[in-house]
């Protein structure tokens, strides 16, 4: 039997390590401006249906309501490395595996996540910042208060992404889906794209 010291132990390393792990970033040019793209390293399902029992999961996110019940959200947490400290960030969502329903996806910050989040024990949701319509390309979004926000520098985001309406479903794999983009400030104000 292993001692319990030695589990909290491994427990630890282990939580520092992913805190520390590099994000998944692509680098692209829109309109003459470089910017980059970080996307999740930390995914969790929460599901109602079984509001106890942790999804973690890295690699994909589903948002999804079927008749009014049945919700299904997607914790996420994005590091953001300390380069992009007095850059413009905003929030954009493209390329989703497949989408049905509203194909809407609410937004709210959140505190810290936990790797056993489950619904029940899911972190408290502080704001509500933004909804996406999401397409097939680049989903066009209404943004609550500024498109725009300063980048923190070497720290974490971390957002609940939420159903809209009875009837809802998005899903997204790997370096696709939800993400903050990082550019400099005042060489290119995006226009927010209302649905």
């Amino acid at each position: 039997m292993i001692p319990s010291t030695i589990i909290t132990a491994l427990f630890a390393a282990a939580a520092s390590f992913v805190s520390a792990a590099p994000t998944d970033k692509s680098v692209q040019k829109r309109g003459g401006v470089e910017h980059e793209r970080f996307y999740p390293d930390l995914k969790i399902q929460i599901d109602e249906f079984n509001p106890d029992h942790a999804y973690y999961n890295g690699d994909w996110g589903l948002v999804s309501r079927t008749n009014g019940a049945n919700n299904v959200q997607t914790l996420v947490s994005i590091y953001l490395p300390s380069h992009v400290e007095g850059q413009s960030c905003r929030l954009v969502f493209s390329d989703p595996h497949d989408i049905g329903g509203s194909a809407q996806i609410q937004v709210f910050t959140v505190g810290d996540i936990a790797y056993a989040s489950t619904y029940n024990s899911r972190p408290h949701r502080d704001r509500h910042v933004a909804t996406f319509k999401v397409t097939w390309d680049e989903a066009k979004v209404n943004t609550f208060g500024t498109k725009s926000f300063p980048c923190p520098a070497d720290g974490r985001l971390n957002y609940e992404l939420v159903p809209v309406g009875d009837n809802d479903f998005v899903q997204w794999y790997g370096t696709n889906g939800f993400a903050v983009e990082a550019y400099e400030t005042g060489t290119h104000e995006y226009q927010d794209e209302w649905f």
